[in-house]
């Protein structure tokens, strides 16, 4: 538990130390835990006080002539200011995202809306102003806008920025809302996971207590929900009753979200859909098991009191591992599984790829810490680590290549 509580305070600290300064003489610094979402051809991903929008074929910026006549790079906002995003943008439509603050200088808590096409701010009421940080990822269902805010609340806005109510807990959201296309699950801080119905807002449909901290929103597949705790508990619930199914305890905190192979996981309404790879030593993997079946399995890593991590296959049906990996860093966020493939990221920051049947597929240092989770879009692996100002943002092929960095820095 020392661990565990150990690492939430120093999330915090590295999200709002760093978030101080959003420039050193005249050098962007990366800071905080930066948050990607992929629409279309773009990676839009929000570092710091900025929000980039960058082509995922090269991973550059587009570009706009500002008053002074001068060509600028299209970001939202369009001038930096002393504050700093603490999740991914929420697309609404072809012109329109939405993304919360999780520091402002002011200590005002916004909650904005932007164009995606030429990154200007929406109109009013946006932005809206909210008791705390936004530090979980917005979730959009039938267009509704769903964003849970620190303060406990999750608010729904419609896209104009009209509030239609709020659904309280008792604790600090950090973990977007999740959907099984008709009811909402919330998991918090206050230890609990919550159902709720969209259409009332006043009180869960269910709500069940665990037994730690919540960090991270839960999987939902086939009727069931599968989430961790940072005391490193994986619980398998009844989405319908949120009755447990079963526990188990894992070696080390959880800190990200479960990832099901495809045939498994369910869609998320709105949710934010070089070298040669390293010859560095990799952990010699015991005897291998054979590769269960597709959506039979989950995968998850946990943080271990040494700063080592571990990743899990485990089985969906009652629990049981099927295999695990060792780690040399933590692994803080949640890994995502890719035909046959689990990627995932650490805190000593390295990028790994472990076939299904355990095996090892490749590995790369970056450097930097990582505590955002890796995303796949089309053939792309994109990673988005913190604490690297050279690294903002990194796209790797599938097989493990470099193909292109980010830095506001590089020229």
């Amino acid at each position: 538990m020392k661990k565990t509580r150990f690492l939430l305070f120093s999330v915090l600290l590295v999200l709002m130390g760093a978030l101080l300064s959003a420039c050193a003489g005249g050098r962007v610094v990366a800071a905080g835990a930066p948050a990607v979402t992929v629409e279309g051809d773009r990676a839009y991903l929000a570092s710091g006080g900025s929000v980039y929008s960058l082509d995922l074929a090269t991973g550059t910026e587009p570009t706009t002539t500002n008053a002074k006549g001068e060509i600028v790079p299209l970001r939202f906002p369009a001038q930096s200011k002393n504050m700093a995003f603490g999740s991914a943008p929420a697309a609404i439509s072809e012109d329109q995202m939405v993304i919360g603050n999780a520091y402002s200088n002011d200590r005002k808590h916004l909650f904005y809306s932007f164009n995606p096409q030429t990154m200007a701010y929406g109109s009013q009421p946006w932005p809206f102003e909210g008791p705390d940080l936004w530090m979980g990822n917005p979730t959009v269902l039938e267009g509704v806008i769903y964003a849970p805010n620190s303060s406990g609340g999750m608010y729904a806005f419609d896209p104009d920025g009209t509030l239609l109510g709020q659904f309280e807990t008792g604790g600090s959201l950090w973990a977007q809302p999740v959907t099984d296309g008709k009811d909402l699950y919330v998991a918090s801080l206050d230890h609990h996971i919550y159902a709720v119905d969209p259409a009332d807002l006043s009180q869960p449909l269910w709500d069940t207590e665990l037994d730690a901290s919540l960090v991270s929103a839960p999987a939902v597949s086939d009727g069931k929900l599968y989430v961790g705790s940072i005391n490193g508990s994986l619980y398998a619930l009844d989405a319908s009753t949120g009755d447990v199914l079963w526990k188990v305890t894992l070696d080390g905190g959880i800190w990200g979200t479960p990832a099901l192979p495809a045939a498994a996981a369910e869609p998320q309404a709105g949710q934010p859909a070089g070298t040669a790879a390293s010859a560095a030593a990799t952990p010699e993997p015991s005897p291998t098991p054979e590769a269960p079946a597709a959506g039979k399995t989950l995968y998850i890593g946990t943080a271990l009191e040494s700063g080592a991590g571990t990743l899990y296959s485990i089985n969906t049906g009652d629990g049981s591992t099927v295999w695990s990996v060792p780690s040399s860093g933590a692994i803080a966020s949640s890994p995502i599984v890719h035909e046959n493939i689990v990627y995932f990221v650490t805190e000593d920051g390295m990028i790994r790829a472990v076939n299904a049947d355990k095996t090892p597929a490749w590995q790369q240092p970056l450097g930097g810490k990582f505590y955002t989770a890796p995303m796949v879009a089309g053939d792309l692996l994109l990673v988005a680590p913190t604490n690297n100002n050279d690294v903002f943002l990194a796209a790797y092929t599938l097989d493990g290549d470099q193909k292109w960095v980010f830095s506001p820095n590089k020229k």
